[in-house]
């Protein structure tokens, strides 16, 4: 690997590392590590791991983190949301902010999920996350992994940083910025940051970086934490950062993020500021790929307001006959799911089960107030795939599962209608306990429901 590495990567690490240089790039030669999370809710370790049948090695920075031999996407445990696949580096920036029950936190780069995800489960049912991200498109990347993870404390959106900030000032207890960045931490699993890496790349990553940290800092109220992140081992983009905004923000501090696991190297020193507190994940002194993490925190006593908090459902568009028709297939199909009236927001047709905390943002700027819980067509109610993810089987009338190795799942997960005897009804179909999807049983056949994104080609 490290004949196919630019030359000048090579010789910046070579000064930061020294003599750990060699062992690092024998590091970026071997294969990548694959990890997950345990979903809390749904599963177990050692119900897992009779799932999965492995043995789960632990990741010592992620109490719900595990190293597994390779990728299990495929797995019907995965579709049915009893993990998430994140590598154990990526673990470090949620865990930085640790559990926070109750807390309001927004996720600034929040596609594909995996931080979300986890930051959902440590602010708890009490607690909000507002997931971000710029970039519109990445969103349904986000909405499927929180679908299959069954999270019903997740508003998602899709604003600058910067707008964010005019809208919601000092809105949140804590935010958690995973920065772009020139993607060093990443060569050793994508080539293409490999070729598209330059000291140039490096440069310009940092700009944007100091944008993005001013701006988050904005949404951070007196005594709150702001996580900064990045996958790049770059001085430029991490420390000096940290640096930099240090002195820029005397009303900040930066905590010991390194503190929190032997094998975490502290940051080097940079311009008088404690930069040794922040945390390096080198992949040489880990099983992971690469990381840095800083965990700052607002001063107490610093000047500011806490902004009253809006509730997702003020201004939506309600509609009582979307209300009926959700009531109406609540009580016949998921008798065991009972949703608080006040946390149901309408829009138009669709209805979703908003967070039970209060939104600090207007209800406008939200791409989902909550769960998407279905829409109501003529006729009927239709149930959302988020929905599907959100219950377990004993929630439903009626369900459908079958065995793992059964071939009705190869033709359910490609799109196929499956006979299937009984009633007609709205039925979900589970593995491992959980949902995957939806079908509507019709004189004896399965008719498929699940999205034609989610299905497999043949």
């Amino acid at each position: 690997m490290s004949a196919h590495l630019p030359e000048e990567f090579v010789r910046r690490l070579g000064g930061v590392l020294g003599e750990e240089l060699p062992e690092f790039l024998a590091a970026l030669a071997a294969r990548p590590v694959h990890g997950l999370r345990i979903n809390t809710r749904k599963a177990t370790r050692d119900g897992l791991e009779r799932a999965l049948g492995l043995r789960l090695e632990p990741v010592s920075w992620c109490p719900t983190g595990f190293v597994v031999p390779g990728s299990l996407g495929a797995h019907l445990a995965h579709r049915a949301g009893l993990f998430y696949l994140q590598e154990p580096s990526a673990m470090g920036p949620a865990e930085a902010l640790g559990e926070q029950p109750g807390a309001v936190v927004a996720d600034l780069a929040a596609a594909p999920g995996g931080k979300t995800t986890r930051l959902a489960e440590l602010v708890g049912s009490d607690g909000l996350v507002a997931a971000n991200d710029v970039d519109g498109r990445r969103l349904r990347s986000l909405h499927d992994n929180l679908d299959r993870w069954g999270a019903d404390n997740v508003v998602t959106m899709s604003l600058s940083i910067d707008r964010l900030a005019a809208i919601a000032p000092e809105a949140f207890d804590a935010a958690v910025l995973d920065a772009p960045c020139s993607g060093e931490g990443l060569f050793r699993r994508d080539r293409d940051a490999v070729r598209e890496w330059s000291p140039a790349a490096v440069r310009g990553a940092a700009r944007r970086q100091a944008r993005l940290l001013a701006d988050a800092a904005r949404l951070v109220r007196p005594d709150g934490l702001l996580i900064y992140s990045t996958c790049t081992f770059a001085v430029e983009e991490n420390e000096e950062r940290v640096a930099v905004f240090l002195a820029e923000h005397p009303d900040w501090e930066v905590e010991d993020a390194a503190a929190a696991d032997p094998a975490f190297a502290r940051g080097v020193d940079v311009a008088g500021q404690p930069t040794e507190r922040t945390a390096l994940l080198w992949p040489h002194r880990l099983r992971g790929e690469g990381h840095f993490v800083a965990r700052l925190r607002r001063h107490r006593d610093a000047p500011g307001r806490r902004p009253a908090r809006r509730r997702a459902s003020d201004g939506t568009r309600r509609d009582p006959r979307t209300r009926a028709a959700w009531e109406t297939f609540r009580r016949a199909h998921t008798p065991g799911l009972r949703v608080p009236e006040d946390l149901l927001v309408t829009r138009d047709d669709r209805i979703y089960l908003r967070p039970a905390a209060d939104v600090p943002l207007p209800s406008d700027v939200l791409v989902r107030p909550g769960v998407s819980l279905g829409r109501a067509r003529p006729g009927r109610f239709e149930p959302a795939q988020a929905l599907a993810g959100l219950l377990a089987a004993d929630a439903v009338s009626s369900v459908a599962t079958w065995p793992d190795e059964d071939p009705r799942w190869a033709e359910y997960l490609g799109g196929a209608e499956i006979p299937d005897p009984g009633p007609d009804a709205w039925v979900l179909v589970c593995a491992h306990g959980w949902g995957i999807g939806w079908a509507r049983r019709r004189g004896g056949v399965l008719k498929n429901f699940l999205p034609r994104a989610l299905r497999t080609r043949a």
